[in-house]
């Protein structure tokens, strides 16, 4: 199962990117903020998107796994978390410690 690694974000204008880890394999997983804005909402929380993006790892990691299990990964095999991926795979159910 793929999880964030620790370290810088990347920040860009539409998305904030991380990196993601499942034993030795490392991928990309970009996020796109209409996205990360749209959880928050979802789950009553407010704040940067970069707080955001803290607050629901939980939900960043499980969509990536998501969409790596569905293959939908690009040519370099990263992936992308945007809007119509939370109608394709769900909201999903925030972790109560990540809501604190």
């Amino acid at each position: 199962m793929f999880r964030v690694v620790g370290g810088k974000l990347g920040l860009l204008r539409d998305s904030i990117a991380c990196r993601l880890r499942d034993g030795d394999r490392i991928l990309t997983c970009t996020v796109s903020r209409q996205a990360l804005r749209d959880l928050g909402d979802y789950h009553q929380l407010y704040g940067s998107d970069e707080a955001l993006f803290s607050r629901l790892l939980p939900e960043v990691e499980r969509l990536a796994n998501e969409r790596v299990r569905a293959g939908r990964v690009d040519e370099s095999g990263n992936v992308t978390i945007g809007t119509a991926e939370l109608v394709r795979h769900g909201l999903g159910l925030l972790r109560a410690d990540a809501a604190e």
